[in-house]
């Protein structure tokens, strides 16, 4: 082998080696110290749990911001979905306080009669599930509303779903506020 190509390939090695050195090196100054795979475990499901673990700080502080007044919402549906199709829906106010009311509007479309309106809500502690009433048009083109108290507290834990059914299909999804 000539003489520049075994001093390439000793330089190349040389520089594995040091980047070798340097990546363990930073890796234990990063992580301060060896790694106990279960502490990184139990910190990773911590971290992704759908739920906070309760402490005072935690329990008192929603863990995002979902806005207040009245809120609209648009729903967009391919034209293979069959059933119920909400068009739109409105809350007001999007943030009741615990105990205060809540007017939920629905804007539904659907090619037969809807035979079911339902609104699920889903706080931190609690599941309301309540009728809507039809307040205009008819069961094939129509709104829907709901007025209601929100009974729990939703610092973690808000979804607004609907149960809606007809002959031609089912509904059952929503919007997820906090989860």
């Amino acid at each position: 082998m000539p003489s520049s190509n075994k001093r390439l390939y000793l330089l190349f090695g040389f520089f594995v080696v040091v980047l070798s050195i340097t990546g363990y090196l930073g890796f234990q100054y990063f992580s301060q110290g060896p790694v106990d795979l279960s502490a990184v475990t139990s910190k990773f499901k911590a971290a992704t749990d759908t739920k906070p673990a309760p402490s005072s700080e935690s329990s008192s502080k929603p863990v995002k911001n979902i806005g207040s007044g009245e809120q609209t919402f648009q729903f967009s549906h391919g034209p293979k979905v069959t059933g119920p199709k909400p068009q739109q829906v409105s809350l007001n106010p999007i943030d009741p306080q615990q105990g205060q009311p809540i007017t939920i509007t629905l804007v539904l479309k659907n090619d037969s009669p809807i035979t079911k309106a339902d609104t699920v809500i889903h706080t931190d502690n609690d599941t309301q599930n309540q009728a809507m009433k039809l307040i205009e048009g008819d069961k094939t083109n129509g709104t829907w509303q709901l007025e209601t108290k929100i009974k729990d507290t939703y610092l973690h834990t808000y979804k607004i779903y609907f149960d809606l059914q007809s002959t031609t299909g089912n509904y059952n999804s929503g919007l997820t506020l906090r989860q």
